[in-house]
């Protein structure tokens, strides 16, 4: 018969919210509800030391499981989350490898009806366009092979962006009127929708024409005079100023203008 190595004797058990805090001399372990009876655990019981270095393994196992259980149960989440949550806990690959197989099988974990859901939820509140879909379902960890096979409605596309242009409107609202359109297609594409859809969207709901410029562009130009009056005069004045009024967007003509009326 082996000999048992000094302390490692179960001293105490101590109940913990449905956990168990098993004593030995020279150590403790937290175990859970099923740990504790697989393993027949009693205060008194010698292990040896193999013994033990299973006690811990499953233990830990036990735990990550559980905690993943939690994770997946509570709301959608793709392989790489679980994953990259169980790295940070102090899971092996091999623990990660086995956990994540186990929640595959019970259909707790598909990364398949995590994009779909993806789409149908998250990325319709948000109002995204395809490429920023597949965006954000590549940074979740989802397969190239999945977001391939994904379908994505062109008239739900263009809806989402119709809808998204109400904001892009609201965005621009003092934006000069000659810089509106550009301004409004990258902000488009990069919600993710096609330069076709973004141009198709411009064109039929249009951007809301700030009625106010001129009284805005007279707001800068006396802002500018002020600080480039300070160096420059006559010519030199002019043309700083309308360089700075040109690069806030506004129309040559209109800059031309404001200068003649009040210099």
């Amino acid at each position: 018969m082996p000999s048992k190595s000094h302390g490692n004797q179960i001293t105490k058990i101590k109940g913990k919210k449905e956990k168990f805090l098993v004593y030995f001399e020279t150590k403790e372990i937290e175990v859970s509800e099923n740990v504790f009876t697989d393993f027949n655990l009693y205060v008194g019981k010698e292990m040896e030391d193999k013994e033990i270095r299973l006690l811990e393994r499953e233990a830990k196992m036990d735990s990550f499981y559980t905690y993943s259980l939690n994770l997946v149960t509570s709301r959608l989440y793709t392989s790489k989350q679980v994953r990259d949550k169980l790295f940070k806990r102090g899971a092996t690959k091999q623990q990660m490898a086995i956990i994540l197989t186990r929640l595959e099988e019970m259909n707790l974990l598909n990364d398949e009806e995590y994009a779909k859901e993806y789409i149908d939820g998250p990325a319709k509140t948000r109002l995204l366009g395809k490429k920023a879909i597949e965006m954000e379902l590549y940074k979740r960890g989802i397969s190239e092979e999945i977001v391939k096979k994904l379908v994505f409605d062109e008239k739900n596309e263009l809806e989402n962006a119709i809808q998204y242009m109400a904001s892009v409107d609201k965005k621009l609202k003092n934006t000069p009127n000659k810089l509106k359109d550009n301004k409004a297609l990258y902000l488009l594409e990069s919600h993710g929708f096609s330069r076709s859809i973004a141009l198709k969207v411009i064109e039929e709901v249009g951007l809301t024409k700030d009625e106010h410029e001129e009284d805005r562009l007279i707001r800068e130009f006396e802002k500018a005079k002020i600080r480039y009056e300070k160096k420059y005069n006559g010519r030199e004045l002019k043309d700083r100023l309308t360089k700075c009024l040109l690069m806030k967007g506004y129309e040559y003509s209109d800059i031309r203008n404001v200068l003649e009326d009040n210099l």
